[in-house]
């Protein structure tokens, strides 16, 4: 039996040869109705593979039941933005905090939570960037050059680390890269009204 979020699928466990395959025609009729699959249950127990194809090796006599729980994929990135939104707060604290250690001379204790905080927004663009790519957004030209503002900023602000102008790196901490941070709230609200639109859009049909 093969039950997806609940209800019994008309797939069968019979008509597959192994996990993998039951896995694979499970993805496809959840992408059909754009969802994501989030968890795989197998015979009562969570699922994930400890190596690459496992599935392959587990036969369909051995699976009694298999259970998919997915999540629309708007519904999904909805949640994702609403926790960049958040990000976005904590790099904003972050660049302030980071200056003024910088200011008093704390180098070390800047340093440290600097190399945080750009580890956070290399984490925040490739989110944003899969995002785009993952929902095939259309071209927008404000999200674009915050993105590039943004980038060029995290290079200079690199650069000014290496030559160890703590005053420049706190000046440009609080005076261009906080600021910065903030714009991406503006983005993120376009972000999220696309996803919000396209999900009412998917409802209504």
């Amino acid at each position: 039996m093969i039950l997806i979020n609940g209800k019994e699928s008309k797939l069968q466990t019979h008509q597959f040869a192994n996990l993998e395959e039951m896995l694979s025609a499970s993805y496809d009729d959840c992408a059909q109705s754009q969802e994501i699959i989030t968890d795989v249950i197998v015979n009562d127990e969570h699922f994930s593979e400890i190596y690459p194809h496992q599935a392959e090796d587990i036969s369909a006599s051995q699976v009694d039941k298999l259970e998919i729980i997915s999540v629309n994929m708007h519904s999904m990135a909805n949640s994702v933005i609403d926790e960049l939104f958040k990000v976005t707060k904590s790099m904003e604290i972050a660049t302030i905090q980071s200056a003024e250690y910088f200011r008093k001379g704390d180098e070390a204790q800047g340093l440290e939570l600097l190399q945080d905080l750009i580890d956070v927004n290399r984490d925040f663009l490739n989110i944003v960037g899969t995002l785009r790519s993952s929902f095939y957004l259309p071209d927008n030209q404000d999200l674009d050059a915050t993105t590039a503002t943004y980038s060029n900023l995290l290079t200079e602000l690199i650069e000014v680390m290496e030559s160890e102008d703590w005053v420049l790196l706190a000046d440009l901490l609080e005076f261009e890269i906080n600021p910065a941070c903030t714009k991406w709230n503006s983005c993120l609200n376009l972000l999220k009204l696309h996803f919000s639109t396209d999900e009412m859009s998917t409802v209504s049909q």
